[in-house]
């Protein structure tokens, strides 16, 4: 059935039903603008409370072991067939900007519930001594404030990197 009402009809409508709304007004909407960046991310949430004791570290060669107290490494190394739930690659980072992320993949991890995830390092190319981040990651494991998620540690098996990657145990 066709509409045979006249083109100001809903305007007196609308007026007559509503008698006390004044239009806004046809100016253009006001513009918000982005907030420029500042480059600084937000902060990370704090860490949970360090457990009681302290923590071990032990080099064998290249390879490499911590653990909480009394923790020995036969149970660390009954507990690493937990599969890595995620991988973050440090290769090509400063000390700097390595461990900043290495904190903040340990903080989204803790709040992701990841029981194991693996930290690859390198082995640094031709030094005897190994890679910077190889020498390196481990004591910032064992320091807080990123000791606070990690249960223990080792050297990854070869088969994911061996001494130039860790397996790392978060706490719960």
């Amino acid at each position: 059935m066709p509409d045979r009402r006249h083109p100001g009809e809903d305007e007196e409508l609308l007026r007559a039903a509503l008698p006390d709304v004044e239009p806004l007004g046809k100016s253009a909407p006001e513009r918000i603008r982005r907030r420029q960046s500042t480059g600084r991310r937000a902060p990370e949430p704090a860490p949970p409370p360090l457990p009681a004791g302290s923590f071990r570290v032990e080099w064998q060669g290249e390879r490499v072991s911590g653990w909480w107290g009394e923790l020995p490494p036969a149970a660390l190394a009954a507990r690493t067939p937990i599969a890595a739930a995620a991988t973050l690659d440090l290769h090509g980072l400063d000390r700097e900007a390595a461990r900043e992320r290495l904190g903040r993949f340990l903080a989204e991890s803790h709040r992701a519930r990841r029981r194991a995830v693996r930290v690859i390092t390198g082995r640094g190319r031709g030094r005897a001594a190994g890679g910077v981040l190889q020498r390196e990651v481990p004591g910032w494991l064992a320091a807080p404030p990123l000791a606070a998620w990690v249960l223990a540690f080792a050297s990854a098996p070869a088969s994911e990197g061996g001494a130039g990657a860790l397996r790392i145990l978060l706490r719960s």
